[in-house]
């Protein structure tokens, strides 16, 4: 490497025949920064007067990439260096600290422990430390073996546009690369540096800043050490920069927010891993509070090395001392007995807000912990048993994607008659049956519950009454509710109190709102339960819309049920057809299937269709399932005005008939057809899906949480659906936004959904407006989905209505 001899060989062509290409690379950008500036600027400047401005910049650093294809991932390496020879990098998750070429110490942040410094970084800094003196005469001995290399940096004026710039480019002989310089005209400071080789796109840039020195302690390895010791709960980004001051006064980590926004990580004291897998985590300074005055405490969530999914079950603050206790279990607990090498902590900002995207405070990373360690007992020995800790864990699972989880842990769950006693156990089956609409066991459990409930009315939640109170509602026996709601509201300590004029009105609304949408009562029977008439008072008129559309859809159900016994009944005496079958209905009322199944009694092979709408609708019907978002952009044509009558009847239809057949069955009945014809072309965007495996619904997000104090944003959440929302819908959503100010059809944005996706697979879709919705959007379907776009000519369809023809 020392007898590296001048010639012509280019500057990239001798640094690569180094057995470490890559990194001596780099140091071909850092040293033709130095090498070309003497030439850079013409007669006009002496020599002598470069080497001395150089010299007089007291510290710079440099942000290096390297690729080695058109198509490889650039690498990154960041370097400091003071005028004083002092250096520190940063390559991964390496810092490594030199002195004037020679490496003092180098630390892993990621093990938090002392390591061998990285080769390549080594190398660099070497030939740096290789020059006697730090000047642009010696960076040129150290890089052409001792001797001089006529490389002359020409000025390219084509590829500059601002006269404070001067663009230089270096013709390398023997080879095609070339190496392109640009410079502030009067600083005479090169600003970035490319070498590229048009062979096969390798590259390596340099972006060079310029500042006051850096405080000892940032090129101090012994400070570096003592501070990733000391501060275990630090994030890898305080540890990457840590020391470092942004001349411009900016936020550079982590701590430097938390100095302004006073927040901070807690101080991890103890943790440990019970033999069944559940860690717990003891903190000093647990408590953090939010601007608008939201207080919480300790660590909002974890992970480990096995990729596990792990549940918050427990936890609390005690005053004295400031210290938050934690509890979390992975999402198999207690089945789960896999032990992780490493575990991260994670705080985060909690305002209670679900609509708010977490905001992270910071990460403590974990090698070390207490193993087969007990729960700590700050408040109590019954706070942690591993009964709780298994019923926290399944209200967690209650959604219907952990069905199977939830039976297997239920299963590990003693029956509420073994503890008719335990309150806490009471809650979680009368909950879980409540769930599973099991009328019966729930008034069982709410009797045996309530008046647990009232020995100590000063530490329980009206809340908690609440499944007991709606079932009994339900189940017709409104009276009973009507005395168990009299007696809760006669005790005043029970929470929220009643003299809380605040949270108490909002538990009479909730219980009132909880009764129609559960319970489907009228509002005389909801005002006999509260005791009083919600209609005659202004805080219920919310409630009073939704108890009138209750009753309307339950009319509408009560009619579809009606409907579907008189349909069950017709097929009692007449053969199912072999097909489908398009049956008058009787009264000529409008049929709506509210909460009803469209499958045909005792029948499940066959469905029942309403049709409430013009003939036509059915065609409509068609585009709407069909491919092309938006559905409404492809033309129907009605040459037979029968299409437009409207029609009540029912179709009757074996599983499996296609949206097409139904449309041509129906037309038929009354001697009309469907043709398709071919229409203009256009361009649209083709969705296609590679075939990922797709993410839970619940987990698939917007973007940005929806923040109703601020105007929409692109990927902002513009609605959200708890049971999911399908592909199709997202589609939808994405072209009504990219079409949102068009009214000209011929401009809009069409997509074919082609990714044969089925189901719901979000829960939530974004705001996707202009160019860069339409960007953020593909990235973003990308990611979650596996559906690219393609842009491409389609022929569009045009479908027909018309007066059948005979032959």
């Amino acid at each position: 490497e020392k007898n590296l001899v001048a010639g012509g060989a280019g500057i990239r062509r001798i640094i690569l025949k180094s057995p470490i290409a890559k990194l001596a690379a780099a140091a071909v950008i850092i040293i033709a920064a130095f090498i070309g500036t003497h030439q850079f600027f013409g007669s006009t400047v002496a020599w002598a007067d470069v080497v001395e401005k150089f010299r007089s910049v007291p510290f710079f650093s440099a942000s290096i990439y390297i690729k080695e294809n058109a198509t490889a991932k650039p690498q990154q390496m960041e370097l400091w260096m003071s005028r004083t020879g002092k250096t520190r990098v940063r390559i991964g998750t390496q810092i490594i600290f030199g002195d004037h070429g020679v490496i003092s110490d180098a630390f892993d942040i990621k093990t938090r422990s002392r390591v061998e410094a990285d080769e390549d970084a080594g190398f660099f800094l070497k030939k740096i430390g290789e020059a006697d003196a730090f000047s642009i005469d010696s960076i040129i001995r150290v890089m052409f073996g001792g001797r001089m290399q006529d490389v002359t940096p020409l000025v390219n004026p084509d590829a500059v546009i601002s006269q404070d710039m001067v663009v230089f480019d270096v013709e390398i002989p023997g080879t095609p690369e070339w190496v392109r310089i640009w410079a502030l005209r009067e600083s005479r400071l090169p600003v970035r540096i490319r070498v590229w080789n048009p062979r096969d796109g390798a590259a390596t840039d340099a972006v060079f800043e310029y500042s006051k020195e850096q405080a000892d302690e940032f090129f101090d390895p012994n400070a570096f050490e003592n501070l990733l010791k000391a501060e275990r709960t630090s994030s890898r980004v305080n540890m990457a920069y840590a020391f470092f001051k942004d001349p411009g006064g900016k936020k550079i980590t982590p701590k430097d927010m938390f100095a302004l926004s006073g927040y901070h990580v807690p101080d991890v004291k103890r943790v440990g891993m019970t033999p069944e897998g559940a860690v717990w985590v003891t903190a000093g300074k647990g408590r953090n509070q939010t601007p608008n005055g939201n207080v919480f405490y300790g660590f909002s969530r974890i992970e480990d090395d096995l990729g596990r999914t792990y549940f918050s079950v427990g936890g609390g603050h005690r005053l004295k001392g400031d210290v938050s206790y934690d509890i979390f279990v992975p999402i198999d607990f207690p089945f789960d007995d896999r032990k992780p090498t490493r575990i991260t902590l994670f705080c985060e900002v909690e305002d209670y807000n679900p609509n708010t995207k977490s905001e992270l405070i910071g990460t403590v990373e974990l090698t070390e912990w207490e193993q087969n360690a007990p729960f700590p007992d700050p408040f109590g020995s019954n706070y942690a048993d591993i009964l709780r800790l298994k019923i926290s864990l399944a209200y967690k699972l209650f959604g219907s994607e952990h069905a199977e989880r939830l039976n297997r842990l239920v299963r590990t769950i003693p029956d509420w008659t073994e503890q008719p006693g335990n309150k806490s156990l009471l809650f979680f089956h009368m909950r879980l049956v409540y769930k599973k609409d099991k009328d019966e066991e729930v008034i069982k459990i709410g009797e045996a519950l309530t008046p647990l409930l009232f020995e100590k009315p000063e530490r329980e939640s009206r809340y908690g009454f609440k499944e007991y109170l709606i079932t009994l509602a339900r189940t017709g026996r409104v009276d009973e509710a009507a005395e168990l709601f009299r007696k809760i509201d006669a005790v005043e300590e029970m929470s929220p109190e009643k003299s809380n004029g605040r949270y108490y009105p909002r538990f009479i609304e909730f219980i009132a709102d909880s009764l129609i949408s559960e319970a489907e009562l009228t509002v005389e029977q909801i005002s006999h339960i509260l005791g009083f008439d919600i209609s005659q008072r202004k805080e219920y008129e919310r409630i009073l819309e939704r108890a009138k559309r209750a009753a309307a859809n339950r009319k509408a159900r009560q009619a579809a049920e009606q409907r579907l016994k008189e349909i069950s009944d017709y097929y009692q005496t007449h053969p199912l057809p072999e097909r489908m079958e398009l049956l008058e209905r009787p009264n000529n009322e409008s049929i709506y299937l509210m909460g009803v199944p469209n499958t045909v009694p005792n029948h499940e092979d066959y469905k029942f269709h309403p049709i409430n709408y013009p003939i036509s609708g059915l065609v409509t019907s068609l585009t709407y399932n069909g491919d092309i978002r938006p559905y409404d952009i492809v033309p129907i044509r009605i040459e037979d005005n029968a299409a437009e009558q409207k029609l009540l009847a029912d179709l009757i239809y074996k599983d499996g008939i296609t949206h097409r057949q139904r449309a041509e069955y129906v037309l038929g009945q009354f001697d009309m057809e469907l043709i398709v014809e071919d229409g203009e072309s256009r361009q649209v965007l083709v969705a296609r899906y590679n075939g990922q495996k797709l993410k839970p619904q619940q987990q698939v997000k917007a973007p940005l949480r929806y923040d109703s104090s601020k105007k929409s944003k692109v990927g902002m959440t513009q609605s959200s659906a708890s049971a999911g929302i399908p592909m199709r819908q997202l589609l939808d959503g994405l072209v009504r936004d990219q079409n949102r100010d068009i009214k000209d059809d011929s401009k809009k944005l069409i997509i074919v959904n082609e990714t044969r996706i089925e189901g719901n697979i979000s829960s939530e879709r974004a705001f996707w407006p202009g160019d860069e919705g339409l960007r953020l959007a593909k990235k973003w379907f990308e990611e979650h989905f596996g559906v690219t776009f393609t842009e491409e000519t389609r022929t569009m369809k045009t479908y027909v209505i018309r007066t059948r023809k005979e032959g």
